[in-house]
C-alpha cells in the first residue's frame, strides 16, 4: 500500500496510524514511511500520554495492550432490550492485535490474537457464535473469515436445515450480517 500512495503522491508525507478499534484516535504513528525499505512496517511510537505494553510469553511477540493517562468513559452498548448503557473499556485496553517491539521502541503488528474480526469500525467476537454452532449436531466445523465482511463457513452432513438455525444464531448473538457459506 505504501508503494501504491508513494507512486501515485511522491512528494507527500506518508503517516502510518494505528489504534484500537473501539476508539476513534490514532495511539501511535510513525511518519515518513514512504522511504521504508523493510517489512511489515512498524506502526511506529506511543504518542504522549499513551502507554504499550504487550503479554510478551518469551518469543518476544504478545498481544499488544493501550493504556492513556485520560481514558474514555466507555463504550455505547446495547442491552438484549434495546436499553444503552455506557461499558467501561478495561485499562490497559486488550487490542487483539499480535506485535513485538524493534529494537528502537517502535511497534510492529503482525497479526491477530484470537477469532475477533474489525468490521465497521467494531471489533466483533465470533467465539461463542462459532461454539454454538458446532454444537449443532448436523455440525461438523465452523470457519469465521473476513473478506469484505464476515463470512461463515461451516461443514454439514445436511445443508437444507441449517440456513435459518445458524442465522438465528446469528440475531442471538447480535452478529452483525454475514454471508453463510454451507459446505457438504
Amino acid at each position: 500500500v505504501v508503494k501504491q500512495w508513494s507512486v501515485l503522491a511522491p512528494n507527500a508525507e506518508i503517516v502510518n496510524l494505528y489504534g484500537q478499534t473501539e476508539a476513534t484516535l490514532a495511539q501511535l504513528y510513525r511518519r515518513n514511511v514512504q522511504g521504508t525499505t523493510s517489512y511489515p512496517i512498524p506502526v511506529g511510537m506511543a504518542r504522549p500520554g499513551i502507554e504499550v505494553t504487550m503479554n510478551d510469553d518469551g518469543s518476544g511477540m504478545g498481544e499488544v495492550f493501550l493504556a492513556a493517562e485520560t481514558p474514555s468513559l466507555g463504550m455505547l452498548a446495547s442491552t438484549s432490550d434495546s436499553v444503552h448503557q455506557i461499558v467501561p473499556i478495561p485499562s490497559p485496553l486488550p487490542t487483539g492485535d499480535l506485535g513485538y517491539f524493534t529494537g528502537n521502541g517502535e511497534l510492529v503488528v503482525v497479526g491477530r490474537v484470537g477469532n475477533d474480526i474489525k468490521y465497521g469500525g467494531r471489533r466483533i467476537s465470533f467465539h461463542e457464535f462459532v461454539n454454538a454452532v458446532e454444537e449443532l449436531p448436523e455440525v461438523l466445523q465452523c470457519v469465521v473469515a473476513d473478506r469484505d465482511g464476515p463470512h461463515v463457513f461451516v461443514a454439514t452432513d445436511c445443508v437444507d436445515s441449517l440456513h435459518a438455525t445458524i442465522q438465528g444464531l446469528g440475531r442471538q448473538f447480535n452478529l452483525p450480517r454475514f454471508l453463510l457459506h454451507l459446505q457438504p
